[in-house]
């Protein structure tokens, strides 16, 4: 999870969603990209906080720094402003202990399907995304491949370099949908509802005019402790 603060009120709920899942054995990492310290009370002891100085000049760049602090096996992502379902783990990770004949490529398991929450709608999307992956850990030296071998002038989303790199020995399957993607407010680094995805220089600009304006933002506030108090998942709209 990378945060800078911009989610302090829903960063609880996303974590609270973490703690209760039915897979009990992973490990989330929070990496804050604030200026003041992360500090989460009552939290346990596989929830981790890496506090780091906010140097990025792009996501991509933020996105693979974390990417080389990870140290088990395979990874998935939960940004701090969404939240799973109890077996939104178990799930993926079945679905990774089910593969047979592997590649020598790493593996990424993909149950393409998550709920996307408006305002007043619950819509169901088919997306091939890294919030709905999990992948095998790359060494530093192969994320900096992975980070050349796709195009740069298709770098425009958070995921997109990532998610649908040739490298990785892809397979997916059909699944609950357990990913639960907020796009509620005005918080959003990539607003996929308002610019054309992925076509040309204008969306790029937007997408870093959109990711400074955001970290400023969350800079220009003080970051509050979060307090872990509900172990049981977030109850989320019902879908129309």
């Amino acid at each position: 999870m990378e945060t800078v603060g911009g989610h302090q009120d829903r960063i609880t709920k996303a974590i609270e969603s973490f703690q209760a899942q039915t897979y009990k054995d992973a490990i989330l990492l929070v990496v804050n990209t604030h200026q003041e310290r992360l500090v989460i009370n009552n939290k346990p002891d596989n929830i981790l906080i890496h506090n780091v100085e906010d140097v990025f000049t792009r996501p991509v760049y933020q996105h693979i720094y974390c990417m080389k602090l990870v140290v088990t096996d395979c990874w998935t992502i939960l940004d701090d402003d969404d939240w799973i379902t109890p077996n939104h783990l178990e799930q993926l990770v079945a679905m990774w202990n089910a593969q047979e004949e592997r590649t020598e490529s790493p593996l990424q398991v993909c149950i393409p399907h998550i709920n996307a929450e408006y305002e007043d709608v619950v819509k169901t999307l088919d997306v091939k995304g890294w919030m709905c992956s999990l992948f095998e850990r790359l060494s530093s030296q192969e994320i900096d491949y992975v980070f050349k071998l796709f195009p740069k002038e298709r770098i425009c989303g958070s995921d997109t370099w990532i998610a649908s790199n040739s490298y990785f020995d892809k397979r997916y399957s059909k699944g609950e949908r357990t990913y639960n993607w907020d796009r509620t407010g005005s918080s959003h680094i990539s607003q996929h509802e308002k610019w054309n995805e992925g076509k040309g220089d204008d969306h790029r600009f937007a997408l870093a005019k959109s990711y400074w304006e955001n970290k400023i933002k969350a800079h220009g506030a003080s970051l509050r402790e979060i307090t872990l108090t509900n172990h049981r998942h977030p109850q989320g709209r019902p879908n129309k």
